[in-house]
């Protein structure tokens, strides 16, 4: 969430979110290369797109779910659930 204001906080702050997305971006890289040389997973993309292509949807539900006045879980759910389907 804070990133959507990362231009309005502190360089100490943006900084800490810049890695945050980093660390994770490449852990799920790293998990997805795992998941394609194991045969769980059924990808034809570069699993850094793929990764970048999760985060930025995870994110995104995060955000929309939150801006429903119900903090729609179910529907963030629905998304990730989704999301990872297409893996398989």
């Amino acid at each position: 969430m804070l990133a959507s204001e990362i231009n309005s906080l502190s360089d100490e702050v943006k900084q800490a979110i810049q890695d945050f997305f980093t660390d994770n971006e490449l852990w799920l890289s790293q998990s997805i290369e795992k998941g394609k040389v194991d045969g769980s997973l059924k990808i034809t993309t570069s699993p850094d797109l793929i990764a970048a292509q999760l985060l930025a949807t995870l994110e995104g539900a995060m955000l929309i779910a939150r801006s429903r006045s119900d903090n729609s879980v179910s529907k963030f759910q629905q998304v990730v659930e989704g999301a990872i389907q297409n893996l398989y």
